[in-house]
C-alpha cells in the first residue's frame, strides 16, 4: 500500500484514465478552487464514492503487475495465426467493441506479445519467468505516451513485424541454433521508442530541451534505450534473471546496436556497413546450417531493426494509409508547437506546405525501398514485402495524379494526395469500406488558399489532433525522436 500512499491523489484524480470521470465542476474543486454553494452538497456526496473508486482502480493496476493473472489460452487460434502475417492490424484494437477499455487493450496486446516469446521457444530456452515478462510488457506499455504515432501501438506493430521477419521470412535460420539474437530482436522492438513524446530530434535541438542537453547525438534513441534498460533492470521485470553474465553482455550489446540503429542519422552508415557482407549472408542463409561471423550478425540485426521500424509501407494498403494518417497527425502537432514557441517550422511537417501523397512517395523511394532492397538481397523471402511496398507506392502515385486532373483544385491549394469524395471519386484497388476511414483523414484540404478557408482548415486540423490514440502512456511531458524517420517509421 506504500505505492498507493506515495501517489498524489489530486493529480491521480485528474490524470489517471482508469478513474471514473466526474463533472468538470467537481474536478475544479479538486484542483483547489472553492466549489460554488450549489455544488458543495454534490461534492460531499461524491467524494466518498470517488475516493473509493480511485483507490480500487489504483490498487487494481498495481496489483495486476504485482500479482499477474493471465491466460494465454484465451487468445483465439485465428488471431494467433494472423501474427504470422503482415495483414495483422493492431490499430483495429483502437475501435474494438470487445476491448473497450485501455486496460483491456493493453492486456490483450500483452498476451499476444507473450505468445510470440512462447512461439519462438524463448521462455524455455532462457528460463524466463512468465510473470516477469508480463510485468515488463505492461510497464513498457504504460511508459509509452498517448501520442498519435509513437504510442504503444507502434511498439507492438514493430515487434509483430520483426516476429514476421523471424518466422514467416525465416530470418532466425541465419543465427543457427542460437536464440539470444532472436530474444534481443523482440525486446529491442518493444523498448525502441519508450517514452517518445511525439517531437523529433530536430525539435529537441531547436528547443534545447533537457534531453538535448543530456545527449549530444541520437537524443531520443539514447533516451529510449536508457528508459528501456531502467525497466529491464527492475527485479520484477527482469526477464534475464536466469541468464549467465556472459550472455547478458552479448544481449545488451545487441540491444544497444538495434535501438541506436533506429536513428535516421545512421541510415546511410547501416547500408554501407551491410554492403560488403550481403552476398556472404545470402549464401549462408541458403545453406542447411548457416554460419556468419559476429560482424555480420550485427549487420543483420541493424538492418532488420531499421526495416521493422519503417514497416508501415509493407502492410496492405488500407492499414498502411491508417498509419500514414497517424504520422501526419503527429507531424502537425509538432509544427503547432514549433509555431507556439517561435521555432523554425520543420518543412516536411508543415500542413500548409506539404503534399501528403508526394511526401509518402518520396519517403518510400528514398528510405524504405533502399532498406528493404538491401534486406531482400540477403534474405530472398523478403521479396513479398517489396511487392506490397510497390503496390502502395502506385496507390500514392495515383492520389498524387488526382490533384492534377481537370476540374480538381490545383495542388497548390490541396495539400493532400486524397481528394474530397464530392470533388473527385477515389479510384483504387480497395473497396469503399476500406477507404472510408482513410478519406475521413486525407479529405481535409491542408493549407487552403484564402484566409477564410485557411482559418477553417487550421481549426479542423487542430480539433482532429485532440482525439486520443493508442493505449495509455505516461502522463509526464517530454522529448522526441528522429527527423523524417517518423515519416512512417
Amino acid at each position: 500500500m506504500g505505492l498507493l500512499k506515495s501517489r498524489n491523489p489530486k493529480k491521480a484524480a485528474i490524470t489517471d484514465p482508469y478513474i471514473p470521470s466526474i463533472t468538470d465542476d467537481y474536478l475544479k474543486s479538486l484542483e483547489g478552487k472553492k466549489p460554488s454553494p450549489q455544488l458543495q452538497e454534490l461534492c460531499v456526496q461524491k467524494k466518498e464514492v470517488f475516493l473509493t473508486q480511485k483507490t480500487l482502480a489504483q490498487e487494481f493496476n498495481i496489483y495486476t503487475l504485482m500479482y499477474p493473472i493471465f491466460n494465454l489460452n484465451s487468445i483465439k487460434q485465428a488471431e494467433v495465426e494472423s501474427l504470422l502475417s503482415l495483414k495483422f492490424n493492431v490499430l483495429a484494437f483502437d475501435r474494438s467493441v470487445v476491448l473497450k477499455s485501455t486496460y483491456e487493450r493493453e492486456h490483450h496486446m500483452t498476451l499476444l506479445l507473450m505468445h510470440m516469446f512462447h512461439y519462438l521457444d524463448l521462455i524455455r530456452e532462457f528460463h524466463i519467468p512468465e510473470e516477469n515478462l508480463f510485468r515488463l510488457i505492461g510497464t513498457l506499455a504504460r511508459k509509452y505516451r498517448n501520442v498519435p504515432f509513437h504510442c504503444f501501438y507502434h511498439a507492438f506493430n514493430v515487434t509483430q513485424t520483426m516476429f514476421y521477419f523471424i518466422t514467416t521470412c525465416n530470418i532466425k535460420k541465419i543465427f543457427g541454433d542460437s536464440k539470444i539474437e532472436v530474444l534481443a530482436m523482440l525486446v529491442a522492438c518493444l523498448i525502441h521508442d519508450t517514452d517518445h513524446p511525439g517531437l523529433n530530434n530536430m525539435f529537441q535541438k531547436k528547443a534545447n530541451t533537457k534531453l538535448a542537453q543530456i545527449h549530444a547525438t541520437s537524443i531520443l534513441e539514447n533516451h529510449h534505450l536508457n528508459q528501456g534498460l531502467c525497466i529491464l533492470s527492475q527485479p520484477d521485470c527482469d526477464i534475464l534473471v536466469n541468464m549467465g553474465e556472459a550472455e547478458q553482455v552479448i544481449f545488451y550489446g545487441y540491444l544497444q546496436k538495434m535501438v541506436m540503429a533506429t536513428d535516421l542519422a545512421f541510415h546511410k552508415h547501416i547500408l554501407e556497413e551491410l554492403e560488403p557482407h550481403k552476398q556472404q549472408i545470402k549464401k549462408e542463409f541458403l545453406k542447411d546450417k548457416p554460419q556468419i561471423d559476429p560482424t555480420q550478425i550485427l549487420c543483420v540485426l541493424a538492418i532488420c531493426m531499421k526495416c521493422a521500424d519503417l514497416s508501415n509501407e509493407i502492410r496492405p494498403g488500407d492499414i498502411a494509409f491508417l498509419w500514414a494518417a497517424r504520422v501526419n497527425d503527429e507531424f502537425f502537432q509538432q509544427t503547432d508547437k514549433e509555431r507556439a514557441l517561435g521555432l523554425p517550422v520543420t518543412p516536411f511537417m508543415d500542413p500548409e506546405k506539404i503534399t501528403v501523397a508526394q511526401e509518402q512517395q518520396g519517403f518510400i523511394k528514398g528510405l524504405c525501398k533502399p532498406l528493404y532492397g538491401a534486406l531482400a538481397e540477403c534474405f530472398p523471402s523478403i521479396d513479398a514485402c517489396l511487392q506490397q511496398m510497390n503496390t502502395n507506392l502506385v496507390e500514392w502515385e495515383k492520389r498524387l495524379e488526382l490533384t492534377k486532373k481537370p476540374g480538381v483544385k490545383p495542388s497548390s491549394e490541396i495539400k493532400s494526395g486524397f481528394i474530397e469524395e464530392q470533388q473527385t471519386p477515389i479510384e483504387s484497388g480497395w473497396n469503399e469500406d476500406q477507404l472510408r476511414p482513410l478519406k475521413q483523414f486525407f479529405a481535409i484540404p491542408l493549407g487552403m488558399v484564402g484566409s477564410k478557408d485557411k482559418k477553417r482548415t487550421k481549426r479542423t486540423n487542430r480539433d482532429s489532433l485532440k482525439e486520443p490514440h493508442g493505449p495509455r502512456l505516461s502522463d509526464t511531458q517530454g522529448s522526441d525522436k528522429s527527423n523524417s524517420k517518423d515519416k512512417t517509421s
